[in-house]
């Protein structure tokens, strides 16, 4: 499913599919009158989407590397092609914002998700997360980058937490754990 909201031109990640309005309670799936009525609805793609997906596919990769060869390869292929969204995005400061209800089009009124609205954590992860399934040096240069712009206080972001809206922590694990990573960085972290 993940794999499936990915723009397979753009790399990016669409944030959510949704009803156009919740589920009424007590209403089960196939009597849904807001599904049977108005359909689905794909959101935009989002930079803190898209680099949670990175992470996330990154880490299955490595994961199914030994059992499941063509998957992992299509799961690095996909959080490469979602890296490359985030590294052409992450330095603009209108893509950190998060979608709410009223920026949809048509307007969806399924949740409107109040979180942190910087993607800094979700990237760290991504970055990380590539670093340790490839060992390639680019992306070690740019946990490098990321931890140096971070510790200047040039961007801010949580390096241990790991929750629904902030996965720093993720990439710290990741970074922590992964051979050739850099050692002040490690100590630091």
């Amino acid at each position: 499913w993940l794999l499936k909201m990915q723009n397979p031109t753009s790399g990016g990640v669409y944030w959510r599919i949704a009803t156009k309005e919740f589920v009424k309670q007590g209403e089960a799936p196939d009597k849904d009158s807001y599904f049977t009525e108005t359909g689905l609805y794909v959101s935009h793609e989002m930079l803190k989407s898209t680099a949670g997906f990175v992470g996330a596919a990154a880490m299955c990769a490595r994961v199914y590397k030994n059992i499941d060869s063509a998957f992992a390869t299509k799961c690095l292929n996909a959080a490469k092609k979602g890296y490359a969204y985030v590294k052409a995005n992450m330095n603009n400061s209108n893509a950190h914002k998060a979608f709410e209800n009223s920026s949809e089009s048509p307007s969806v009124n399924a949740g409107a998700y109040g979180d942190n609205p910087s993607a800094w954590g979700e990237i760290w992860w991504a970055a990380c997360e590539l670093f340790r399934t490839t060992g390639e040096s680019a992306y070690n240069n740019d946990v490098k980058n990321l931890y140096s712009r971070k510790t200047s206080g040039g961007i801010s972001f949580s390096m241990t937490d790991i929750t629904w809206d902030k996965m720093g922590g993720a990439g710290s694990f990741a970074y922590l754990n992964t051979s050739g990573a850099d050692s002040s960085i490690k100590t630091s972290v």
